[in-house]
């Protein structure tokens, strides 16, 4: 049974018929986070006694999102904007569009750092793959590999974020993105399961807006690439070393083992450059978090 938190909002997906409400079980653990589960067992023992019993209206039909546009959506207020939904099996799917063009389907994933297109859908938008840096990234879907690239926008509604960088995965059947926490963790977020809409209000974090959440994300996502990259670089140094110490001890004549070597080295060449562009990135994410007052221990 899946068990999700997040710090804005939890997605509970099991349904027991169009006819019967949903029990659910909120708590709050001792660093502030709000916890949802359809299963008691599910709740820290520490934390059982105040764990709260709720019960979650069935669903009404669920809307079908249309190839050309989908559902007409609601201006954006101080209310926030209502951005319509379709449920399928566990997962939340809705619709928006990357530098204006689309509609694209993305299954709404707060486990993702980042939000993820497949090649044949970037494609097809005309994002070009050439100035990415690859990446492996992991969510609810299990891992997937592929190159970060830099958007102009992605809308859903009325909300719009510009100069995002999104993941563009190797080929899969899917042909669904997913919506990440790089996005979502820029609002708060509450479900309407009886309309099927999700509303998104904007703007309510203590460091320019964002929660301190989406900056601590921000920094571990960029550190951990680094550090594979690092890792990657490691194991070449470290494989070229072993067929140098061949080379010169067992096999002086393996030209195959020679030319590996000039492969990895060239492999080699091309991360550290990586790096570069990758510390640039944490760089100028370190000079908006001084601007915007970020604590230090969330930058780490």
């Amino acid at each position: 049974m899946k068990f999700l938190s997040a710090v804005v909002v939890l997605f509970i997906f099991s349904f027991f018929g169009e006819l019967l409400a949903q029990e659910l079980y909120r708590w709050v653990d001792d660093k502030g986070l709000v916890h949802f589960t359809d299963n008691l067992h599910s709740v820290p023992e520490k934390y059982r006694r105040q764990a709260e019993k709720r019960a979650l209206a069935p669903s009404r039909e669920t809307p079908t999102l249309s190839p050309q546009g989908g559902a007409e959506p609601s201006k954006e207020s101080a209310l926030g904007q209502s951005v319509p939904f379709v449920r399928k099996a566990e997962q939340i799917v809705v619709e928006g569009f990357i530098n204006q063009r689309g509609p694209v389907n993305f299954i709404v994933d707060t486990g993702a750092n980042v939000t993820a297109l497949p090649v044949s859908i970037a494609s097809q938008l005309g994002i070009n793959l050439e100035k990415g840096i690859p990446f492996l990234m992991k969510g609810i879907r299990g891992s997937r590999s592929g190159r970060l690239v830099a958007i102009d926008s992605l809308r859903l509604g009325e909300l719009e974020v510009n100069h995002l960088e999104i993941a563009i995965t190797e080929p899969d059947s899917s042909g669904i993105g997913l919506l990440g926490a790089d996005f979502l963790g820029r609002f708060r977020i509450d479900m309407d399961y009886g309309l099927n809409q999700m509303r998104l209000v904007r703007g309510e974090g203590p460091h320019d807006g964002y929660p301190s959440e989406w900056w601590q994300q921000r920094f571990r996502f960029y550190r951990e690439l680094k550090q594979s990259y690092e890792g990657h670089i490691k194991k070449r140094k470290d494989e070229i070393l072993t067929i140098q110490m061949m080379l010169q001890s067992f096999e002086p004549d393996a030209p195959w083992q020679a030319s590996l070597v000039l492969v990895y080295l060239k492999e080699i060449k091309v991360y550290e450059g990586y790096l570069l562009i990758l510390q640039g990135k944490i760089d100028d994410l370190d000079r908006r978090a001084s601007d915007a007052a970020v604590p230090r221990n969330l930058r780490e």
